[in-house]
């Protein structure tokens, strides 16, 4: 009776690990700060981008692989990036906010 009993405990214990699932930590921070992160899962086309918080954030990727970019409140956006991956690994990223593309254009009719 006592051996069923830690059968049925070990069982338990497995479906617990199991039904937690697997989950990788990564701390987002941006340059400027606040921006607001979206990140998506990959390896499937019915994955699509979430907001996810804004910066500086904790968060919990539950993705194999997922890629993430951020965007500032006057609507210019990162790069995006892939999310550090693995079960229960930790990782930092970081966006950087690209400079404004100067544009030169003059109206003047060309020259001969």
């Amino acid at each position: 009776m006592f051996d069923r009993f830690r059968i049925r405990i070990a069982a338990l214990a497995l479906t617990a690990a199991f039904g937690a699932g697997c989950a990788t930590h990564v701390a987002m921070t941006s340059d400027p700060s606040p921006a607001t992160v979206y990140a998506k899962g990959c390896g499937r086309a019915s994955y699509q981008w979430r907001a996810v918080g804004n910066t500086p954030l904790a968060y919990k990727s539950w993705y194999t692989h997922e890629i993430a970019f951020a965007k500032w409140s006057d609507g210019v956006q990162s790069a995006v990036q892939d999310l550090p991956g693995g079960c229960g690994a930790e990782g930092q990223t970081h966006f950087v906010k690209p400079a404004a593309a100067s544009v030169s254009v003059t109206n003047r009719p060309a020259t001969r």
